[in-house]
């Protein structure tokens, strides 16, 4: 009897253990489930922000390109008015000149992305990727805060001279830089000034900004491409898989 009863606390015992182990082993693989699916949702977000990021990147690049060329052609402007007045000038030609001399241009790259990127608490990036979405969505972190960053400081400065000194000089200096209504360009006023040697360095200094800026949109241009080029083949090669 007692022998019966030893044996049969025993199997209680061994099915109380038994229990207890498919109760763990339920909780780890609930865990278990539960933090691939977190991860998945996770990086199921990260392709959704890349794609967003792809389309940014489509809008910013034409806006790179098309900025680039401008800058090119305002800084070929400054330089012809440093060698205009040996050539003659013309009217209408002096007009345009004045107005690269007073022209910036706003650098606005698309922000939908970037807001996604920077406002979800929830999103983590493994800044030890060299290959995968994390590494794609950092090196675009890192265009919008440092390269693009470059660009808009480059243009405040552009805008600041074109404001703060191009302008204020031309209006005390050559008030007939616009005509008035029914009256003509004054363009002895212009030739008066164009051999002034303030004038001269106003106009070296302002080609100096756009060519900077020229320059700044080229890189920028390129750099976006290539990132473009990485994204598209590692969507492309999910698309597959």
């Amino acid at each position: 009897m007692n022998s019966f009863r030893s044996r049969s606390n025993s199997s209680n015992r061994f099915g109380l253990f038994a229990d207890f182990v498919i109760i763990i082993a339920g909780i780890m693989v609930s865990f278990l489930l539960n933090e691939w699916r977190e991860n998945r949702n996770k990086e199921e977000k990260k392709i959704i922000l890349l794609t967003e990021i792809k389309q940014d990147l489509k809008a910013d690049s034409l806006y790179l390109y098309f900025s680039e060329k401008t800058y090119k052609e305002l800084q070929r402007g400054h330089d012809s008015m440093l060698t205009f007045p040996k050539k003659g000038f013309h009217i209408d030609s002096i007009s345009m000149y004045l107005d690269y001399f007073v022209s910036y241009m706003p650098f606005k790259p698309s922000e939908r992305a970037y807001i996604n990127l920077t406002n979800d608490p929830d999103l983590s990036i493994d800044l030890t990727d060299t290959n995968g979405v994390d590494y794609l969505i950092n090196k675009y972190s890192i265009i919008r805060s440092q390269l693009y960053n470059s660009i808009n400081e480059w243009e405040l400065i552009d805008k600041n001279f074109v404001l703060n000194t191009t302008l204020p000089y031309l209006e005390t200096n050559a008030p007939f830089m616009h005509a008035p209504p029914g009256k003509s360009f004054n363009g002895k006023v212009f030739e008066t000034v164009s051999k002034d040697d303030h004038f001269k360095n106003l106009v070296k200094s302002g080609a100096l900004y756009k060519s900077i800026l020229a320059q700044n949109y080229a890189l920028a241009s390129r750099i976006v491409g290539d990132l473009q080029k990485e994204i598209n083949i590692y969507l492309e090669t999910l698309s597959k898989d």
